[in-house]
């Protein structure tokens, strides 16, 4: 069996590139919340199910994480100016996700 190598090469994403991703990436992160939480409520009896903070049901697979809207003009802000490709974002949101959970069961 052989085998082929295909080596590929990416311009760095600019500050605007980098704000569309990390918006991209808590837009999907409240999308995949809002789903757990519509599960949780039309699965009231499963063991994953947990509250947030306000009582409502969402499901334990994910942290329930919230950004306050005030907040997310400066977090883009700030955010868009790190040295940053698609991957180490997408690496930063999950590292952020795992701490999180760790800290809520802690």
């Amino acid at each position: 069996m052989s085998r082929i190598h295909l080596s590929f090469s990416y311009e760095r994403p600019g500050p605007e590139q980098r704000q569309e991703v990390w918006m991209g990436m808590f837009n999907k992160l409240k999308r995949d919340q809002e789903v757990a939480q519509k599960l949780a409520r039309e699965q009231p009896n499963d063991p994953s199910r947990t509250n947030d903070s306000n009582g409502n049901p969402v499901a334990s697979a994910k942290p329930f994480i919230e950004i306050d809207e005030g907040v997310k003009p400066l977090v883009y802000g700030k955010l868009k100016d790190l040295p940053l490709n698609g991957r180490d974002i997408r690496n930063s949101k999950q590292d952020g996700n795992s701490r999180f959970s760790f800290c809520i069961s802690c």
